[in-house]
């Protein structure tokens, strides 16, 4: 009876101790000692306990026990900094050269703000980037200001839901229109941090039309009474980082669709570089709620959504009187948007065409949240890059005329100047977004270089453009200084791919073979070689850099389907096919090597098999019109037989 009362007590304080360390361990500890210090706390705090009870199991030791605790005790408070992380816990996008400026455990997410060697700062909760001075951050982070302030019918007070670095809201501020501008952030730490970029948000914390507020944004939309002209969201979803998939969903929508104003406006940033089976449900989900919907695009990844009750209605009039404020232009204009035209021409579609884009499928909702568990595993299936050249590319058929959805009397009563900018940045959207695609495909920028060329002849005082052919130049002028010396392969390797994707193939060879001499283990430099020695028509020799290449990495998927390919071109299916199974044997399987499979197999006359694999590479990738293509001409074949 004795033992069993006894189990019974250990068990009830073992359950009590359960319940107080959940419950104490969010809220009291992590509070006062955050997560490290107070991991440190409560390991001692069991050693502590140890003690205790072999002092009370032995009475004649006891101050032997007691002696060695308190030398543990000390040892461990002495030795404290150096059982933590100095720098505190790594943000995704830090390295070793960077300063940390800012590092907070706070019960709601650990804040960091570190700045890089550049000067640019990055601001991240648990790990993941969610505000920055880098340009192409900026941009989403202003745009989410801006546009929605040149759509909605008035724009006296906004919402901003997630502070950040607070460039969002500093660019909402540069509209003097707005009354009142309130943000609620969940992350209280963010708040304090957000001071850090004080001249990039243009203090607007310290403006007398804002009102902070600490607390989750779902909850606030759903009780507050208050209505607002703009809605801007701007939530995070990466593979590391998906708790902030309820702010994609059907209930949230509804809420911010039940707070806006008579001809308010919602906007959220939906990223292309999400898997697009994962960009269609956030788009669907979106186009559930809210009557009227238009996309936006804005290079080199942001796709914007705007929402609301009534028709789109864009004014050039009113574009072109915002930018008439010399700091709103200079705003936009370091994006290349300093013109109606520019602006006007990221329009991409809306409504009905959005609905066929995204077709019928999943709604992301509370109860069903298949962002949370589907995203973390698509998102490592596929590299970013090509999920944006995938979703990119679907969109194309689907494209929208912005004139169609002008303000009633906006067109005529728009300069002869803007009208013109306008149709040309609407005749230059096609090569544009070909060339993104092709930049995306390839993963360099240069490779979409004669597409953005020929956007900036269509739209010659379109600054998007010239931002674009700008950057590849002075890309190029950083690769050649880093390439002069002969001594560096990753800079050689990148600018003999500049001369290749320029048509230059001996030059390009002459660079890889450069980089080889440097580096003889760099494959992205065999690969390369491979590529401008088929290119000069130079195929043993091509099909020798790609076995290089295999040999150095067995798991590189790229030089298998390189030298596939070569192989069947030149009448060598069956030596094709069998590299392909060791490739699927050593790499795994994905819709490109599935595609190329589907082709050898045709070539061999299989078309039974042939149709199989490329009915894999079609589910993998439905967007990729080559595998569907590939799907016609074997049943074609099959039907020809």
């Amino acid at each position: 009876r004795a033992v069993g009362r006894s189990l019974g007590d250990l068990y009830a304080i073992n359950t009590l101790g359960s319940i107080l360390g959940g419950a104490l361990s969010g809220t009291v500890l992590i509070a006062l000692f955050g997560i490290q210090r107070g991991i440190l706390a409560l390991a001692l705090f069991n050693v502590a306990a140890g003690v205790l009870v072999l002092v009370r199991s032995r009475p004649g030791e006891r101050a032997v026990l007691a002696s060695i605790v308190a030398l543990v005790l000390v040892l461990a408070a002495a030795s404290a900094r150096f059982l933590t992380l100095p720098s505190g816990f790594r943000s995704e996008s830090e390295t070793e050269r960077d300063s940390v400026l800012y590092y907070e455990e706070g019960i709601a997410g650990v804040v960091k703000v570190h700045r890089k060697p550049t000067g640019v700062k990055m601001m991240s909760v648990d790990g993941a980037v969610i505000g920055s001075t880098a340009a192409d951050l900026q941009l989403k982070q202003k745009i989410l200001a801006h546009l929605p302030a040149l759509l909605a019918r008035r724009t006296e007070s906004a919402l901003a839901v997630g502070l950040g670095s607070g460039i969002t809201l500093g660019a909402v501020g540069m509209h003097d229109s707005f009354e009142r501008i309130e943000a609620i952030e969940i992350v209280p730490e963010v708040v304090e941090a957000a001071s850090l970029f004080e001249e990039d948000h243009r203090g607007i914390l310290n403006d007398p039309r804002t009102e902070m507020r600490i607390g989750d944004g779902v909850v606030y939309l759903r009780t507050t009474k208050r209505s607002y002209d703009v809605i801007s969201s701007d939530p995070k979803l990466n593979h590391t980082y998906v708790g902030n998939a309820a702010v994609y969903s059907r209930t949230y929508y509804r809420h911010c669709l039940e707070r806006l104003s008579d001809g308010g406006v919602m906007c959220q940033w939906v990223p292309t570089l999400l898997p697009p089976e994962d960009w269609r449900t956030v788009t669907r989900t979106f186009l559930d709620v809210f009557p009227h919907v238009s996309l936006w695009f804005f290079e080199p990844s942001h796709a914007i959504m705007v929402g609301s009750a009534e028709p789109l209605a864009i004014d050039p009039r009113r574009i072109e009187a915002a930018l008439e404020d010399p700091e709103i232009r200079a705003d936009l204009g370091a994006f290349g948007l300093d013109s109606p035209g520019a602006i006007v021409g990221s329009f991409f579609a809306a409504d009905d065409s959005l609905r066929r884009l995204v077709g019928e499928g999943p709604i992301h909702t509370f109860d069903r949240p298949t962002l949370e568990f589907r995203l973390p595993r698509t998102l490592a299936e596929r590299p970013l890059h090509l999920c944006e050249a995938d979703n990119l590319e679907s969109f194309l058929p689907f494209a929208g005329d912005a004139r169609d959805h002008l303000a009633t009397g906006a067109w005529e009563a728009s300069s002869i100047e803007t009208r013109d900018e306008i149709e040309r940045a609407i005749e230059a959207r096609a090569p544009f977004l070909a060339g993104v695609v092709r930049s995306n495909r390839e993963g360099q920028l240069v490779a979409g270089a004669a597409e953005y060329a020929e956007a900036a002849r269509l739209a010659p005082s379109d600054g998007r453009f010239r931002r674009l052919l700008d950057r590849i130049r002075s890309e190029e002028e950083a690769l050649r200084a880093r390439a002069g010396a002969g001594t560096d392969p990753v800079a050689l390797v990148r600018l003999g791919i500049h001369r290749l994707q320029e048509g230059l193939f001996e030059d390009a060879r002459a660079l890889f073979e450069q980089a080889i001499a440097a580096d003889p283990s760099q494959v992205e430099a065999w690969v390369a070689l491979g590529a401008a020695l088929d290119g000069l028509g130079r195929a043993e020799e091509a099909m020798d850099a790609w076995r290089r290449a295999i040999e150095l990495r067995p798991e590189e998927r790229r030089p298998y389907l390189n030298l596939a390919s070569a192989l069947r071109a030149r009448g060598r299916a069956a030596e094709a096919l069998a590299l392909l199974e060791e490739c699927l044997a050593r790499t795994g399987d994905a819709p490109a090597l599935r595609y190329q499979m589907g082709e050898t197999y045709l070539a061999l006359g299989r078309t039974d098999e042939a149709r199989r694999a490329t009915e894999l590479a079609v589910r993998g990738a439905p967007e990729e019109a080559r595998y569907r293509d590939l799907l016609r001409r074997i049943d074609e074949s099959a039907a020809g037989r």
